[in-house]
């Protein structure tokens, strides 16, 4: 081997290192970078941050939004995703689903059997839509939605609307704060378009008669009733209500959010035992010493024993009788309730359950 051969051997694998640390290098500074853009847009916008500082949550408004990295799969096919969700502020109540095609559907030009077109062909050539009713679909699609959503489907991997939320797939975490308020700021365009035009479109057939039995019970409690929807709206107690009809797997049940009056936030969640912790939280129980609250719920909070203060015996079976009728969530911004029978009775005794269990925890 001459000189000049060693020479370049020897700077080859200098090149290389000098490649692989770099690489190191702006690895971690990426990181770093991305790190630095969720806090700034969660400071921004009164949101959270995790502790990685690779996602931020929190509510705007009624809305509930999380963005960031989660790792999905298992073992050698454990990978990171970037995930971002942002519900809307209630329920559309329509059976909406419409989601981007996967690529085997756009190469092979397959779709799936029950689908609705959108009323726009460009969109049309990248999602596939179902809906209850195709006649509130194209009421609900309205231009201001094509076009803002149009511009998400045209930025994201991989787009899902439903009735509840918006979810999103993200190539990469963004690596400035930037570009990743332009997500937030996308998503929000699509739910305030759809929340509009949802505004506009009458209550499904499925519901036709309940206006009316809703408007007794909205009379008794001074209640305003929204026929869209139907949905009740206004103060018990001097607690904001809200009762949705919203569309469920086997039809329409109502969903009752009870909103707990100014206090000191304690990181409060209380769901049932049965459901996943998905992307809200993370593995915490906190036992209050009940035999039967304590089975029946994970409880979650920063503070231990000021949360079991505020679970005390009356509110503990409040909750207990609430879980009875639906699904029970419980936070710092309220009571919500799935799952509950449309008849006013069962929606009464619900409300008078969620306001002991309110007052109970002197919220």
């Amino acid at each position: 081997m001459n000189s000049l051969a060693a020479l370049a051997l020897v700077a080859s694998g200098s090149a290389l290192t000098l490649y692989a640390m770099w690489r190191m290098l702006r690895r971690t500074t990426r990181q770093l970078e991305i790190s630095s853009a969720y806090r700034d847009v969660a400071l921004e916008l009164g949101l959270s941050v995790d502790t990685r500082g690779l996602s931020l949550r929190g509510h705007l408004g009624e809305r509930r939004l999380w963005l960031g990295e989660v790792m999905e799969g298992f073992g050698v096919d454990r990978h990171v995703v970037v995930r971002a969700i942002l519900t809307f502020e209630r329920p559309l109540g329509l059976g909406l689903e419409l989601r981007t095609l996967t690529t085997a559907e756009a190469w092979l030009r397959r779709r799936p059997a029950v689908e609705m077109g959108t009323g726009n062909p460009a969109l049309d050539k990248r999602v596939t839509a179902r809906c209850d009713d195709p006649a509130s679909m194209r009421a609900l699609l309205t231009p201001e939605v094509v076009t803002a959503l149009d511009a998400l489907v045209a930025r994201s991997p991989s787009v899902l609307v439903t009735d509840d939320e918006l979810l999103l797939s993200l190539a990469d975490s963004p690596d400035d704060a930037v570009a990743l308020r332009g997500w937030v700021d996308a998503l929000l365009r699509v739910a305030d378009a759809i929340e509009r035009a949802r505004a506009t479109i009458p209550a499904p057939h499925a519901l036709d008669g309940l206006e009316g039995r809703w408007a007794l019970f909205a009379a008794e409690l001074g209640l305003v009733l929204e026929p869209a929807w139907p949905a009740l709206v206004g103060l018990v107690d001097g607690r904001r209500l809200e009762v949705i009809a919203r569309r469920e797997h086997a039809g329409y049940a109502a969903m009752m959010m009870l909103h707990f009056r100014p206090h000191p936030e304690l990181g409060l969640l209380v769901q049932p035992q049965r459901d996943p912790d998905g992307y809200w939280s993370v593995g915490q129980d906190i036992q209050v010493g009940d035999p039967v609250f304590d089975p029946t719920f994970v409880v979650k909070g920063w503070d231990p024993n000021a949360v079991c203060i505020r679970l005390g015996p009356e509110a503990r079976g409040a909750l207990l009788a609430l879980h009875g009728r639906g699904a029970v969530v419980v936070d710092d911004r309220g009571i919500l309730v799935r799952g509950l029978s449309l008849e006013v009775a069962e929606i009464r005794a619900a409300v008078d359950e969620a306001s002991a269990a309110a007052r109970a925890m002197g919220w």
